[in-house]
């Protein structure tokens, strides 16, 4: 599961995992949540009880983030890790700590949102043969790509009515050669 991607002794030695409850990783998902500054898919998950187990990443002694790994619901059985962050000045431990959380929690799966971008490095390093259900992109860049002979207009009187009133001006048609 985990790639050959081993640290130096002295430097291993100084990484842990140590489970906690939510209250223990509160501050750190509060930093999670504000770097992500978007929906976080399994953010409810945490208050479920059972449902999750909150590990506190350290290095030297000293916190620096923590992981999550489901345990209950549909996850019962098939311990995940699905949330892991990792404050700014400490990502020269990302591999370790990961590494760390995986050992100690069990983690048998690892399933994370695309737009998550150390966990996606996570994924991919330590299960390099992982599989998409869906791809969810960020949307802090106003593109502007268009398609050749695609349009985009508002909806018809017709085609608006298929849609809820407070939906109505969030929403357009992408029309293509017609």
């Amino acid at each position: 599961m985990a790639p050959d991607l081993k640290p130096a002794t002295a430097a291993r030695a100084q990484i842990s995992a140590s489970a906690t409850n939510l209250e223990g990783i509160r501050l750190w998902r509060d930093m999670y949540r504000l770097e992500m500054s978007c929906q976080i898919i399994h953010d409810s998950i945490h208050e479920r009880h059972g449902w999750t187990q909150e590990y506190l990443l350290s290095v030297a002694g000293t916190a620096v983030g923590y992981g999550s790994v489901a345990v209950g619901g549909p996850w019962t059985g098939t311990p995940t890790a699905y949330e892991f962050y990792v404050v700014p000045n400490h990502r020269a431990y990302l591999f370790d700590l990961f590494r760390a959380l995986l050992e100690v929690s069990g983690a048998l799966q690892i399933e994370v949102q695309s737009n998550d971008t150390l966990a996606t490095v996570m994924l991919h390093a330590f299960a390099p043969h992982a599989t998409s259900e869906s791809i969810l992109f960020h949307d802090r860049l106003l593109t502007s790509h268009t398609p050749l002979g695609a349009t985009f207009r508002a909806p018809t009187a017709a085609e608006a009515t298929e849609r809820p009133m407070e939906d109505r001006r969030w929403r357009g048609v992408v029309e293509v050669n017609g």
